[in-house]
């Protein structure tokens, strides 16, 4: 649906998102400081840690597409769907972290 109500409440998230993964990452990587982990941990500890500052650029990579002028629509969407697959990713690692490994393989 085109309507303002659907366009306003989505820039507010996308620039929410934006400006929340700044400290989100800044804690992540204070809280990882001296975590020591072995093994296929060390492994998800690293991607995790990896895709979590990956994602605090990429959304504001995100949220500077989608104020700019129509012409980046493209690649706009495209930040958007490397952005949800890469919040599913990190939170699967952190989840395995935090909870034991949950091998989908």
């Amino acid at each position: 649906y085109r309507t303002s109500l659907f366009d306003q409440a989505s820039r507010f998230m996308i620039i929410a998102a934006a400006i929340t993964a700044i400290p989100t990452a800044l804690t992540g990587l204070a809280y990882g400081y001296d975590v020591q982990y072995e093994d296929i941990m060390a492994t998800y500890f690293w991607w995790h840690r990896f895709l979590g500052i990956f994602i605090m650029l990429l959304a504001i990579i995100t949220a500077t597409l989608r104020e700019l002028s129509s012409q980046k629509k493209a690649a706009y969407y495209l930040c958007l769907f490397v952005l949800f697959i890469s919040v599913n990713v990190t939170g699967f690692l952190g989840g395995s972290l935090t909870f034991g490994i949950g091998h989908l393989w």
